[in-house]
């Protein structure tokens, strides 16, 4: 009796909730940066739309639980590397990542929900880039209207092109 009091206790003050979520990843398809020598030599700024607007499609029912963000990952692929090209990550000073709703007329905000920037500490290596989440936001709306990442690297431009692919996780709450 006393265990079942004790149970039933702990799940009145912690939720049952978090012992049903379960982890979503979903791909970022692969994307250009646009490298120019001259540009990169004259520490030429990024422009804020170099990377396109990014869909990702998820395969959850949207209910009453809740579906957030908790990582984000950019690596470098291969794609825009040719042989003796050894691209890395040094153009980048850092990496906001916004979410927006693709439903015309949409009241849901444009928020911020990824970054790293240099004073984060290092890369996670010379070719991939572990962004900070930012809170812990419910994106379940975004979800049942349609929603779109905004990828904005900062930095100069790159040598040459540089291509990446990403990955993105969730986790989906029912409760």
């Amino acid at each position: 009796m006393k265990s079942l009091m004790v149970i039933a206790a702990a799940t009145a003050l912690f939720g049952c909730g978090d012992l049903l979520a379960f982890p979503v990843e979903a791909s970022v398809d692969e994307f250009v940066v646009p490298g120019d020598p001259y540009l990169h030599h004259d520490e030429t700024v990024l422009a804020d739309d170099v990377v396109p607007p990014v869909e990702v499609a998820l395969d959850v029912p949207v209910g009453q639980g809740s579906i957030s963000l908790v990582g984000f990952t950019l690596a470098l692929t291969a794609t825009s590397t040719p042989e003796g090209d050894q691209d890395d990550l040094e153009f980048l000073d850092a990496v906001d990542v916004h979410l927006a709703s693709t439903a015309p007329g949409s009241v849901l905000p444009v928020i911020l929900v990824a970054q790293w920037d240099r004073s984060m500490g290092k890369l996670a290596s010379d070719t991939e880039v572990e962004l900070g989440v930012a809170g812990d936001t419910n994106i379940s709306p975004y979800l049942s209207e349609g929603f779109r990442l905004d990828i904005r690297p900062r930095g100069v431009v790159p040598y040459d092109d540089v291509s990446f692919v990403g990955a993105v996780r969730f986790l989906v709450s029912p409760l």
